[in-house]
């Protein structure tokens, strides 16, 4: 796609890292290289935060990581983005004496699992119930 071309309703044109743009529509899934170039963000945003010491510093760093790159992807693709990530802690209702790893789906109320797979289908099952589960996507984080 080119810059002087009209773009469809719904559509946004995402610049990717080498400077070519991808049209994004916004209730079709992410074009593979997009994907790829967001699951790269989200990933290294991840590693830096897992690397931050304390369980306390990994739990802070992987929230505040989730929420600016939801936002951040959000605004650059047009779509609803659920970020899945790793985690230190405990989950709801749990009965640990320690904390551990465990995966978030970012604001799927009770959606936390000790499994990744877990995560992933509470962040799915929670997009599936939404009005426009089409203009979701689900990034996941590996540890």
């Amino acid at each position: 796609m080119t810059a002087d071309q009209p773009l469809p309703e719904y559509t946004k044109a995402y610049e990717l890292a080498d400077g070519t743009s991808v049209a994004v529509v916004k209730d079709q899934p992410l074009p593979a290289p997009v994907l790829a170039e967001v699951q790269a963000q989200v990933q290294a945003a991840m590693s830096t935060a897992l690397a931050a010491g304390s369980d306390e510093s990994i739990w802070a760093q992987t929230h505040d990581a989730s929420k600016q790159l939801s936002g951040r992807v959000g605004s650059a693709t047009g779509k609803r983005v659920l970020i899945v990530y790793p985690a230190v802690g405990m989950l709801e209702g749990e009965n640990v004496e320690n904390n551990h790893r465990v995966w978030i789906p970012r604001d799927v109320p009770g959606g936390g699992s000790n499994t990744q797979q877990g995560a992933v289908d509470a962040a799915n099952a929670y997009v599936a119930s939404q009005a426009d589960p089409d203009e979701w996507v689900v990034i996941v984080a590996s540890e």
